[in-house]
C-alpha cells in the first residue's frame, strides 16, 4: 500500500504536452499547480508500461458524490492521511460508487505523439481554470518530492498482478482529477484513469481476486 497518499487542492497555473516530470523521466502529461506559496507538479501517465498500452479513462461533467464534495470546501493544501470509507475523502474506485469501473474506455493512442490525446481531452476543460481565482484543481495521487514537489500515481492504485507493482495495491487510495468552481460550489469536470492490466475485482488489500 502507498504510504504517501494524498490529495492536493490548489490553483492551475500551467499544463505541458509530453512533459518529462521530475520524478519520472517518461512521458507524463504535466499540470503545474500553485498552492499555499509553493509550485508542484502532477505527472499523468500517458501510457501503460504494461501491455496493452492504452491507459483507460472516465470522464464526467457536473459531478456530484459525497466523496467529492467534500474536496469543494476545503482549503487549499497538502492533505495526508485522508479518511477512507464513504465517510472520508479517499477515493476507492471499486468501493466509492463516484462511478462504475465498467463505464471506462480506452484512452486512443498514438505513437507518434503518445500524449496528444490526453492532451486533447484534458487541456479543453483545464483551460477556462487556468489562473483563473474562480477554480481549483483537486488531485488524488502520491506525493512525492524531488526537484519540483508533486504528486504523481493519478490513477487506479489496485489490481496490479505484476510483480513490479504488486506492492502498490491497496484499497481507499485510488488517484483522480476534478475541477472545482468555487463561486458556484460545483464539481464541473473530473476525470478518473486506469490500467488495462489491473483487476476490477480487488480483495481488502486491493490484490486481484
Amino acid at each position: 500500500m502507498m504510504n504517501s497518499y494524498a490529495l492536493l487542492k490548489g490553483q492551475v497555473i500551467q499544463t505541458t504536452v509530453e512533459g518529462i516530470s521530475s520524478y519520472n523521466k517518461s512521458p507524463h502529461y504535466i499540470i503545474k499547480i500553485y498552492a499555499l506559496a509553493q509550485v508542484y507538479e502532477v505527472a499523468i501517465n500517458v501510457y501503460s508500461k504494461i501491455a496493452p498500452h492504452n491507459l483507460k479513462y472516465y470522464f464526467a461533467h457536473e459531478m456530484g458524490h459525497p466523496i467529492l464534495n467534500k474536496a469543494i470546501n476545503i482549503p487549499e493544501g497538502e492533505y495526508r492521511n485522508l479518511p477512507t470509507g464513504p465517510h472520508g475523502i479517499a477515493i476507492d474506485y471499486l468501493r466509492s460508487g463516484i462511478f462504475d469501473i465498467n463505464d471506462m474506455k480506452v484512452l486512443p493512442l498514438d505513437p507518434s505523439n503518445e500524449s496528444q490525446a490526453l492532451e486533447i481531452m484534458i487541456s479543453k476543460h483545464l483551460a477556462s481554470a487556468i489562473n483563473n481565482p474562480n477554480y481549483k484543481i483537486c488531485v488524488w495521487g502520491k506525493i512525492y518530492s524531488n526537484q519540483i514537489p508533486g504528486i504523481h500515481d493519478v490513477h487506479m492504485n489496485q489490481g496490479n498482478s505484476d510483480p513490479r507493482y504488486r506492492d502498490e495495491n491497496g484499497i481507499w487510495q485510488d488517484g483522480a482529477l476534478i475541477i472545482v468552481d468555487e463561486q458556484h460550489n460545483t464539481i464541473p469536470f473530473g476525470c478518473f484513469f486506469a490500467f488495462q492490466s489491473q483487476a476490477i475485482k480487488t480483495d481488502d488489500n486491493g490484490n486481484p481476486l
